[in-house]
């Protein structure tokens, strides 16, 4: 017994020997080393059973040492731990879960804007029912001033952030509507708005464009069938839905969407299995089938966009383009603790009815297309040499071939939307100030010899610079014919 003890003490002198120079040393261990050595500290402290505790104790004794020490490292404890479960699990303080997946309800006017090839900060969108709406701001409006600052080549960021504000108060604008020619000063009352996850638009005479951003609330399957009845009424039949970039979203949102496109009462949409059971969702026999449907997906969509692809791919409600999609085929229960925090576990995958299990692989679309970069294309130009000047309001500016190719160049590079007619009026006027102002001239609005120089140069890079042109939409354009 004696020889044993004398061993033991020998062994652990032995290791805290070896042990010393290394803790002391200045080597930036790995994680996979730090590991290792935190294994082999918790089998020597179980072999020896130090204090009469075992592995499982002990990882309690860690633990409760880390929280009393570092209480703010709880959270990122938690979530490494349960992230070993899987990937998608996690823990979330109640901030977090909140931006990650709360409402994005905020307190504003209901635009959507984005700067425009002048440079302008332009409405693109107004949501039904806010208070732009009611307000009576239109697509196509400009922001010019925000409660009497000139906002008119500031960023969307800024512009915003002085829009936002508390629920009830207001916010003055200045709208330049370039339809009327004419600014207009509004009062808006700031309300809630939430970002629509789902919008519609003609991007012909005769074919639908619906894109869905995600499938998060009772409102997306709502918009969907009011969209559904819209089209109905106008009897258009040709239809392309775009889940790319969504992120996912409920599975019974998704699953709701999906019912109002298949008409046949129990055909099965998807497989919900968990350990402990499998769930089948059928069809209710509610839905209006699209005539003719190709949906877009690609690999940033994930997790219910994935679902909505598969099941129209399997079910053959409509042609599936574009590129393989995320592969997130499991779901997570999201636990919701007093405080606000969320542990979210990943228990649930799906399985689809002919495509079957896809996490990790993805759904394979129909027809495979991917977007990529080419030259571009480059239109007729309008020719010109010019050396003097055309002055805004001057005779030459009202009908002129020098201002067309002006025009047509600024349109070609983006700073210019509308289409050219040669008559040197305030769009295009707005236009060659923003393009002065990119190119650090004088912002008076003249076309001289320095903007003809300044053009042709751009638009000969222009002419030998790659860009990405979406094949996959029009792939979907070229199906439906």
């Amino acid at each position: 017994m004696k020889k044993r003890m004398i061993s033991l003490i020998l062994a652990l002198a032995l290791i805290f020997a070896l042990s010393v120079p290394a803790l002391a040393s200045d080597k930036d261990y790995t994680p996979e080393e730090l590991y290792e050595k935190y294994t082999t500290i918790k089998e020597l402290y179980t072999l020896y059973e130090l204090d009469g505790a075992g592995a499982g104790e002990l990882l309690d004794s860690v633990m409760k040492q880390i929280l009393s020490t570092n209480p703010e490292t709880f959270e990122a404890v938690m979530d490494a731990m349960v992230k070993t479960h899987e990937q998608y699990s996690g823990y979330y303080d109640a901030d977090t879960y909140e931006a990650a997946f709360g409402d994005t309800a905020y307190y504003g006017i209901g635009v959507t804007v984005k700067v425009d090839a002048s440079d302008y900060i332009t409405v693109v969108s107004v949501y039904d029912g806010s208070p732009a709406k009611e307000a009576g701001i239109i697509e196509g409006d400009r922001l010019v001033t925000v409660n009497g600052e000139d906002v008119s080549y500031a960023s969307v960021e800024y512009a915003g952030s002085l829009i936002r504000g508390e629920a009830g108060t207001k916010v003055q604008l200045g709208i330049y509507r370039p339809s009327e020619n004419r600014t207009i000063d509004l009062s808006v009352s700031r309300g809630p708005v939430s970002t629509p996850t789902i919008s519609c638009s003609l991007i012909k005479d005769d074919v639908a464009y619906i894109y869905i951003r995600g499938f998060d609330s009772i409102d997306t399957v709502l918009e969907f069938c009011s969209i559904q009845d819209m089209l109905a009424e106008n009897n258009i039949e040709k239809v392309i839905i775009d889940v790319r970039e969504n992120r996912g979203g409920s599975g019974n949102v998704v699953l709701n969407i999906l019912n109002q496109m298949i008409a046949e009462e129990g055909v099965l949409m998807a497989d919900f299995r968990t350990s402990a059971a499998t769930t089948n969702s059928f069809s209710m026999g509610v839905g209006k089938p699209f005539k003719n449907l190709v949906v877009i997906a690609d690999e940033t969509s994930y997790s219910a966009a994935e679902i909505f692809a598969g099941v129209v791919k399997d079910l053959k409600l409509g042609i599936l383009v574009g590129t393989t999609t995320g592969g997130k085929g499991v779901g997570q229960n999201h636990i919701e603790f007093e405080d606000g925090s969320v542990l979210s576990l990943t228990m649930t995958e799906v399985i689809l009815p002919v495509t079957g299990k896809y996490h990790g692989e993805g759904i394979t679309p129909s027809v495979r297309v991917e977007n990529k970069e080419r030259l571009p294309v480059m239109p007729e130009l309008t020719e010109f040499n010019y050396t003097s000047q055309i002055k805004p309001g001057s005779e030459e500016s009202k009908s002129s071939d020098v201002v067309r190719a002006v025009e047509e160049r600024l349109n070609v590079l983006g700073w210019l939307t509308n289409v050219p007619d040669g008559n040197y009026d305030l769009r295009a006027q707005n236009a060659v100030k923003a393009y002065q102002k990119a190119h650090h001239m004088n912002q008076d609005g003249y076309i001289s010899a320095t903007i003809v120089r300044w053009l042709n140069e751009d638009m000969a890079a222009y002419a030998k610079t790659p860009v990405v042109y979406d094949d996959q939409l029009q792939a979907a354009l070229d199906i439906l014919g």
